[in-house]
């Protein structure tokens, strides 16, 4: 398992998976805007914090792929950090799931198999669900291994639980840093950011 950093249509597998994956889930309502002036996000305040020593020397495409991502992240845009870069799931519901039943019905299953964990959430972000996944219909829906406890609607939606895809920079200086590991430097990647959840 590998993590990955996914950015104006770019993926980027680090060598390593992140060491540490730390929420605060301290929330209020902020207001973030780029440095271009334009955008402007308002959304509740969840910190997380994620941590992993990229042993070096790492391939030097992936290094600079590593400066590129935070050329785009400093500039206040939203990109998405995984855990697992095979369990990226960012779909909706196209159906109802009611509270008492197993089966969702999604968008899309791409990348979903029994085990995984689904952050179900509705679209007034009024409460969320994680599930576990019993098993998969393949572009249908996917069934939990326990009847859900609330009840979600078609448009609600439904992403990978250790999969943030829209993620937003609090760190202002640069997250790499080249460290020392006995008689070899290393680069260590250590990233606070904001869960946009507007």
């Amino acid at each position: 398992m590998a993590s990955s950093i996914i950015w104006g249509g770019n993926t980027l597998v680090l060598p390593r998976t992140f060491g540490a994956w730390t929420p605060d889930l301290a929330e209020e309502n902020v207001t973030r805007q780029s440095a271009d002036g334009h955008k402007v996000t308002y959304h509740r305040h969840y910190l997380w914090r994620v941590h992993v020593v990229l042993q070096g020397p790492l391939p030097p495409q992936t290094e600079a792929d590593l400066y590129t991502w935070w050329a785009w992240a400093m500039q206040g845009n939203h990109y998405g950090v995984a855990l697992d870069s095979g369990k990226v799931l960012d779909t909706t519901l196209d159906g109802a799931a009611n509270s008492g039943q197993k089966v969702v019905p999604l968008a899309s299953t791409s990348g979903v198999a029994a085990g995984d964990l689904l952050l179900l959430t509705t679209a007034d972000r009024g409460y969320f669900e994680v599930i576990v996944v019993d098993s998969v219909t393949a572009g249908v829906s996917v069934t939990a291994t326990e009847n859900l406890k609330q009840s979600f609607a078609a448009n609600d939606t439904c992403r990978h639980f250790y999969y943030l895809p829209r993620a937003v920079a609090i760190d202002r200086n640069t997250p790499l840093q080249i460290d020392s590991e006995g008689t070899a430097n290393v680069l260590v990647l250590d990233h606070a950011f904001e869960e946009d959840l507007a």
